[in-house]
């Protein structure tokens, strides 16, 4: 069904463009200007004031209601100032219904709200734009061409660290391993000696081989299955070296010590946490 629903909506954006263009087209060709009455360029000065500060009025209201921001609440009506399709298609069929109600001069109320609409939307799709550049600036969000790298780099190894880990004894048995990894979101874990220094790691394709074998459980012990590897990250890498080796050993998650010299463990380095902070930021969630 949903798939369905963007199928639609990619068809009916695909003529919606064209249909725009020949409305203005043809309206466009029979407006003149000159020969509006007085009370309608009143009409239409009434209809883009009232309009542009309901719309600031509301999107003030609604965003104090909200609890937004005050750079929200103050700018984003200057944003909407743009008119478009439903306007123009009840300007249509309101002049298809009112053809036959005269006004004055021979200008029927149809002809009347088709040129007050083309009227006011040209005003408003000429000044829209420049409200939006106003309001950006004002809101200090212009030339911010942020990327994802940039976030990257400004973020410290630390600061995305998951440091309430589990940490593996190189003398737990795999029943106790298998219990770590269930109840805990990681699939690679550090194993320390005696004096807590990270000897290498565990992960779950490790313990894939034993699933077979449960009666084994209790008296194979982790330094029986260690993976002594000296792939570890350090607490003086950056976020973003820690980040180009995990891809390198095509790892999501890998355990970072303390230094090279002192291993002790101290958390973990997730990749998809790191996502999801850099996603967050992005958006401006702090």
């Amino acid at each position: 069904m949903l798939k369905r629903s963007k199928e639609l909506f990619a068809l009916i954006k695909s003529f919606a463009s064209p249909i725009y263009v020949l409305f203005f087209v043809l309206v466009g060709a029979r407006l003149t200007l000159n020969n509006m009455p007085g009370f309608l360029w009143i009409i239409v000065g009434l209809y883009v004031f009232f309009r542009s500060a309901g719309k600031m009025l509301g999107a003030w209201i609604g965003a104090k209601i909200t609890k937004a921001d005050p750079v929200v609440q103050k700018y984003t009506g200057m944003g909407l100032f743009a008119q478009g399709g439903v306007a123009i298609g009840l300007s249509i069929m309101a002049s298809q219904h009112l053809n036959n109600l005269v006004i004055e001069g021979g200008i029927n109320l149809g002809d009347i709200i088709i040129t007050g609409v083309t009227a006011t939307t040209f005003i408003v799709q000429i000044i829209g734009p420049t409200m939006v550049k106003i309001a950006i600036k004002l809101a200090k969000e212009s030339g911010k061409n942020i990327t994802e790298e940039d976030i990257i780099t400004e973020l410290s190894l630390e600061e995305v660290l998951q440091k309430e880990t589990p940490i593996i004894k190189e003398t737990d048995s795999v029943t106790k391993l298998v219990s770590y990894f269930t109840e805990s979101a990681y699939f690679c874990l550090p194993v320390v000696d005696k004096d807590n220094k990270t000897i290498g790691i565990i992960t779950m394709n490790d313990l894939k081989q034993l699933i077979a074998s449960q009666d084994t459980w209790d008296w194979i012990l982790a330094k029986d299955i260690i993976d002594p590897t000296h792939d570890l990250l350090t607490k003086s890498m950056s976020l973003e070296d820690a980040l180009v080796t995990l891809k390198q050993l095509g790892r999501e998650q890998l355990p970072v010590i303390e230094s090279e010299e002192n291993p002790v463990p101290i958390g973990i380095l997730d990749t998809r946490v790191v996502r999801k902070l850099v996603n967050k930021k992005m958006v401006g969630i702090e």
